[in-house]
């Protein structure tokens, strides 16, 4: 599904751009559907990173994990920092970002993690913070 959003918001971008830029011919016209395209792509794949560790409903299995490693994330909201944790779960270690800026405060390296995942897929997973804590606790 990413992928064809990608795909689906690449071409867009090169409709766009050769749909303002109709006056350019020959090799300018090919270049700017191309950069057309990569914006339309590059701004794609920044919004999927950004949205980060989403929950779906494929995700009808939960094991036990243990957190690796907890740090800063390299993506801000409201000038507030995310975090990202590194998850040893079923012989697979997983970085899942972005995490609330809380959740440094709730969860330290060693603690225990609820992965819920696809059964067909298990590298298709979700970080449940809330449960996590409530495990914690």
């Amino acid at each position: 599904m990413k992928n064809m959003i990608s795909i689906i918001m690449g071409l867009g971008g090169a409709y766009w751009f050769s749909d303002r830029y109709d006056h350019l011919s020959g090799w300018l016209y090919v270049i700017n559907v191309f950069l057309g395209g990569f914006a339309g792509w590059s701004i794609t794949s920044l919004l999927l990173k950004a949205s980060g560790n989403l929950k779906s409903s494929k995700h009808s299995s939960s094991t036990i994990g243990v957190i690796n490693e907890l740090g800063y994330s390299t993506i801000r909201v409201n000038r507030m920092p995310r975090f990202k944790a590194s998850i040893s779960y079923l012989g697979i270690e997983k970085s899942f970002e972005p995490l609330p800026a809380n959740t440094h405060l709730s969860l330290s390296s060693g603690d225990k993690a609820v992965i819920k995942y696809n059964p067909n897929k298990p590298e298709d997973s979700y970080f449940d913070l809330e449960e996590s804590i409530k495990l914690k606790s």
